[in-house]
């Protein structure tokens, strides 16, 4: 017999043949979507497999309180009826045991009804000791069970991606945040790299134009990437779940694409920015220092960026959310040194060029908080904004990266960067889904 955490969506459901000898008010149709719901809560199965069939399973989470400190609680333990008394629960009990002192609690608990007498003599017999009274009062609920669940029974934030829930550490703390900072604190480290770019100015002399365009060519490539694997396909994904329509999908996503790209050709056409190539865009600013065109125009690259990454990493797929965190990170660094040397090159000081290029990848937070917040608070709008989101990147990677890096004849070069780019974002995906 093998026994492991059930992570895959196939894995969950075969929990149910057993499960429901415990719980027969759960209905096989809504297990699936009932228990993906209490994972973004923390709970986890575990199974007992015998030759591939699941015998006895146990659903548990980890806790705190000022009572008991930090413990294991099984919500749910059970085995199939022709297995019993044949070991199955106490092989499940020892790898709670296990599992909870690896995660630092100091006590297991468990319910058990007052009727199950058996039960009782089974836990007795595991050492287990009858520690007090459970009291219960029937409330009427004012949200449905398990809070916003959609028409389908999930959760507006639940991880579906690639049929798996990520069990590893940084997935399991990162979801225990609220999906607004969590997204807060996403764009922020990925501005930063804006910085350890800027930083990197002090080390070279000048920065050749050939180098410059391949290093943002590379960047543009990881943009891309990441508006279709950690935007665009997680919402066509999230709306086909919610609204069990493809059609209805596509076409929220779609239109969230479109309105993304119309609002930042909007906010390019009217607002003064000057580029370091390109130069003047948008209306006549008439005194306004060259200086602060040029921050303008950083401002106006960064903050759909930051964006992004704030609605990936609230929107509860960790996987992609982490994969266009490190994504934009990385491409956040010849970001962050190109706009220091362009800096430099207009005549202004290292140290000035450095700190506004740093300065630049804070306005990135700014983009997260307000996408964190909108996929928080329209959750049931959330193919729409991850479109938004990918609509915006998709136009500043055509509209300004590509233009600027194929303006000097290095076309070969800047498109070979672009797909490797594109390459570097594929692999990461592959390995934060595999992890």
């Amino acid at each position: 017999m093998e026994i492991a955490l059930a992570t895959t969506h196939e894995e969950i459901a075969n929990c149910f043949r057993v499960m429901r000898e415990l719980r027969p008010h759960i209905l096989e149709e809504t297990f699936l979507v009932r228990v993906l719901a209490l994972v973004a809560d923390g709970y986890r199965l575990v199974a007992l497999r015998d030759e591939g069939t699941t015998v006895a399973v146990a659903g548990f989470r980890i806790g705190a309180s000022l009572a008991w400190g930090r413990y294991l609680y099984v919500d749910d333990l059970v085995t199939l009826p022709k297995r019993r008394s044949m070991g199955c629960g106490s092989i499940l009990l020892a790898w709670l045991r296990i599992h909870a002192r690896e995660q630092g609690c100091g006590q297991l608990h468990l319910d058990s009804g007052i009727q199950r007498q058996d039960a009782h003599r089974f836990y007795e017999r595991e050492g287990m000791a009858k520690a007090g009274y459970h009291f219960v009062e029937r409330l009427e609920r004012l949200e449905p069970e398990f809070g916003s669940l959609n028409r389908q029974g999930t959760h507006p934030l639940a991880t579906l991606h690639s049929n798996r829930i990520t069990t590893n550490i940084l997935s399991t703390s990162m979801t225990d945040l609220h999906p607004i900072l969590t997204g807060a604190l996403a764009s922020l480290a990925a501005g930063l790299g804006t910085g350890v770019g800027a930083v990197l100015i002090y080390g070279i002399r000048e920065l050749k134009p050939r180098t410059e365009d391949a290093l943002l060519s590379g960047a543009a490539g990881i943009m891309l990437a990441a508006s279709f694997y950690s935007l665009l396909q997680p919402g066509l994904e999230y709306g086909e779940q919610r609204y069990g329509s493809p059609g209805i999908a596509v076409t929220l996503v779609v239109a969230g694409m479109l309105l993304g790209g119309a609002v930042i050709w909007t906010i390019h056409r009217y607002a003064p920015h000057e580029h370091f190539h390109a130069g003047r865009e948008g209306p006549d600013a008439g005194k306004l220092a060259r200086l602060w065109l040029f921050v303008i125009a950083i401002t106006l690259h960064n903050f759909p960026e930051g964006m992004a990454v704030g609605v990936g990493a609230a929107s509860g797929d960790f996987a992609a959310g982490a994969a266009l965190t490190i994504g934009i990170g990385i491409q956040n660094v010849p970001e962050g040194l190109a706009v220091a040397a362009a800096l430099m090159a207009a005549g202004y000081s290292r140290h000035l060029s450095a700190g506004i290029a740093f300065l630049t990848g804070l306005v990135e937070p700014v983009g997260g908080l307000i996408g964190a917040g909108a996929a928080w608070v329209a959750a049931a709008l959330l193919p729409l904004i991850l479109g938004f989101a990918g609509g915006a990147m998709l136009y500043i990677i055509s509209a300004e990266i590509i233009p600027e890096t194929h303006r000097k004849g290095h076309k070969t070069v800047a498109t070979g960067s672009l797909m490797l780019g594109v390459a570097l974002m594929l692999v990461l995906g592959v390995l934060l889904d595999a992890g």
